[in-house]
């Protein structure tokens, strides 16, 4: 076995302490996804071009690309977490892991996405092609 492979295969969750540093990086590395999301949805959507005429379809482009970019960060988040992190937890600790770590995270990730992207498509760029993602209410 080469060296370097080492660490990387060895278990980093076996004691309480290891799990607990554990689940608070994977709650903080939602948060840092969903940020990362946001931005990306956020250039996504800025590329699309207006679109002139009676019945415009752009702002539904946009819509799709911000819903899909957060379906692709979950995807993304569970698959980190189940191919890269859950084969380094020990046994004993893997449902501590799931209850504390890596659901609170997957929480996290969806909330922090939603609410940026409602502050910005309202209140912060309301004027601009982000307020597609959440559209005033026509009365």
């Amino acid at each position: 076995m080469h060296p370097f492979l080492l660490p990387a295969l060895r278990l980093i969750c076996k004691t309480k302490a290891d799990c607990s540093a554990l689940n608070t990086k994977t709650i903080i590395f939602g948060l840092v996804a969903a940020v990362a999301a946001v931005g990306i949805a956020a250039i996504i959507s800025s590329l699309i071009a207006f679109e002139g005429g009676a019945n415009p379809r752009d702002p539904q482009k946009r819509r799709a690309w911000f819903w899909s970019v957060l379906s692709t960060a979950l995807v993304a988040f569970f698959s980190y977490h189940q191919f890269m992190v859950l084969p380094k937890v020990a046994p004993a600790w893997m449902g501590n892991f799931l209850k504390f770590g890596m659901i609170p995270g997957t929480v996290v990730l969806l909330v922090t996405y939603l609410v940026l992207g409602f502050l910005f498509s309202r209140f912060l760029f309301r004027s601009t092609k982000l307020s597609s993602w959440f559209p005033a209410s026509r009365r």
